[in-house]
Formats: structure tokens, sequence, C-alpha cells
């Protein structure tokens, strides 16, 4: 037997954060980034060691110096002309409806 509850309200995805590259302070990132990794000992035999230390180093600066966000719903290739358009074809279907 199956059953299909028609009430069962949508859940909300998550959309995790994303790095917003064009807001970035690229300067400010290259000067914390060499700061952070000159502390980094690779001298040592351990390699799985400096490699963590010059990820997480990295990753702090970017946290410091690129914003991130996410937007509910954000399209990949959705721009300003083609909002425009939508808005355009949007109005004129109304208009025909209208009549």
């Amino acid at each position: 037997m199956l059953t299909v509850d028609l009430n069962m309200k949508r859940s909300l995805t998550y959309t995790p954060p994303r790095w917003n590259y064009k807001k970035a302070n690229w300067s400010k990132f290259a000067s914390r980034s060499d700061i952070l990794t000159t502390r980094i000992n690779i001298k040592t035999r351990q390699i799985d060691k400096a490699n963590k230390a010059l990820t997480k180093a990295i990753l702090s600066a970017a946290h410091e110096c690129i914003p991130r966000g996410s937007r509910r719903n954000y399209i990949l290739y959705w721009s300003e002309e083609l909002q425009a358009l939508h808005e355009e074809v949007t109005e004129a279907r109304d208009n025909v409806e209208k009549e």
C-alpha cells in the first residue's frame, strides 16, 4: 500500500557559502598569506604537518580577505540583461492576458 502526504511542507535546502572572488582584497590576501606562510617550518621531515600548516595559513588569509556568502535563488548564468528581458516578457504576457 502506498500513501502520499500532500500536506507535507517542502524542506529548505542548505546552500553552503561560497567565496566571492570579485570582492576579494587580493593585495591584502597576498600580504597576509606571505606573513602566515613564512612561519611554517618546512625543514621538518613530516610532510603531512607542513602541508596542513600551509593549508591552514592559506585558508586563514582567505577568510580574512575574501568575503563569503550565499544567495537562496542564485542562478549562475543569470545577468541583469536577462532579468530585464524576463521582466519585459512577463509584462507583455500580462498585457495580452488582460485583453
